[in-house]
């Protein structure tokens, strides 16, 4: 690491000494707003550091012979694996900043005011870590976008702050360095370098998602058609497209944060027991069973449950033994309806018609 001998003078009349650490000179980095990068984080989630270190990283091998060789555009794509780097290359420079503005503090009271400006960088090192793990959370927003938007908007809410938090802390480190008199960044092709990778990535995980699609399911209107264990099941809602959350789960939409879903098991791996769904039920969804009721539905034997947990608000397993094949259709409500809370389900285990 380099110390504060590492100070290149500056000709008479320049206040701002430029220094360098790591073989990069503190002026090698773009300056970029708060306001900038909380609205393209917003709108490109882990895309955005795409350009943003693809800048970063272009103006460092500008600047500095050390890094002539380096690729820009690779290191911003890679930018997860290229964290560490870029931080300790600050923290590096923060280090020699640091050590020169104490050595010009002329008492006690500038040097606790100039303690309490780098108490933030006391932990830069996370930051590193930060990047490296939202790719990894996104990555699951992006296939939790084929499920109810109330599953997913606390991911992506989680995953915009955390890209916000990381890019703002380690803009604020770069400011620090930088000459006062630096300019700030321009809006400029480089800042959406993310958005071509982000539509490869998007067809990537659509063809995934598809090569999962059930070709024994049938969609017309608010029925659904199981062609292969030869059985239809109706959802209540008229008028409100049933979208496919998941592997053999279904489920529609009265409003954005109301749905009624239904999972298609043909086969299960517990006992069908009311007291062993019960226990199974507190154990997946860590929820406390407040009530429970047995009832035939089209002569199939259901099972319903209501919990203390949203995401386990009502649900109702319905066991079908009818040729060629038997099994299970697992019913869950997500609507906040406590004065008819099995309504709608019994609705759809009614609806059951052998096809």
């Amino acid at each position: 690491m380099e110390d504060i001998n590492n100070v290149i003078n500056m000709p008479e009349g320049n206040k701002q000494e430029i220094f360098i650490a790591d073989g990069v000179r503190n002026d090698s980095f773009i300056k970029e707003s708060n306001g900038k990068i909380g609205v393209l984080s917003f709108l490109f989630s882990i895309f955005y550091p795409v350009g943003y270190f693809y800048k970063q990283w272009k103006a460092i091998k500008k600047n500095n012979e050390e890094y002539k060789n380096i690729s820009p555009f690779w290191r911003g794509v890679f930018y997860p694996f290229y964290a560490f780097k870029f931080t300790k290359i600050l923290d590096n420079l923060l280090t020699i900043k640091k050590n020169m503005d104490f050595s010009g503090a002329t008492n006690e009271e500038e040097k606790k005011k100039l303690e309490n400006e780098y108490a933030v960088f006391n932990k830069f090192y996370s930051n590193s870590y930060m990047i490296a793990l939202v790719p990894i959370v996104t990555v699951a927003l992006i296939f939790c976008t084929f499920i109810p938007e109330s599953f997913n908007t606390g991911i992506g809410a989680a995953v915009w702050v955390t890209i916000y938090m990381t890019l703002r802390n380690l803009q604020k480190a770069i400011d620090k360095i930088l000459p006062q008199d630096h300019p700030k960044g321009k809006l400029t092709f480089s800042d959406f370098l993310g958005l071509p990778i982000l539509g490869i990535f998007l067809i990537i995980a659509i063809i995934i998602f598809s090569l999962f699609k059930d070709p024994w399911i049938e969609i017309k209107g608010n029925t659904l058609k199981n062609t292969d264990a030869k059985y239809s099941i109706t959802f209540p809602f008229e008028n409100q497209k049933i979208i496919r959350a998941g592997i053999d789960y279904y489920c529609q939409n009265k409003t954005k944060k109301d749905y009624i879903c239904a999972m298609l098991v043909d086969k299960f791996t517990i006992t069908f027991d009311r007291d062993t769904i019960a226990k199974e039920i507190e154990k997946r969804f860590d929820a406390k069973v407040l009530s429970q009721k047995t009832s035939l539905f089209n002569d199939n034997l259901g099972y319903c449950f209501t919990t203390d947990k949203t995401e386990a608000k009502q649900s109702c397993f319905m066991q079908f033994k009818e040729k060629p094949k038997s099994g299970i259709i697992l019913f869950q409500n997500f609507q906040d309806n406590t004065e008819k809370p099995f309504e709608n389900l019994e609705e759809m285990m009614n609806s059951y018609q052998k096809i």
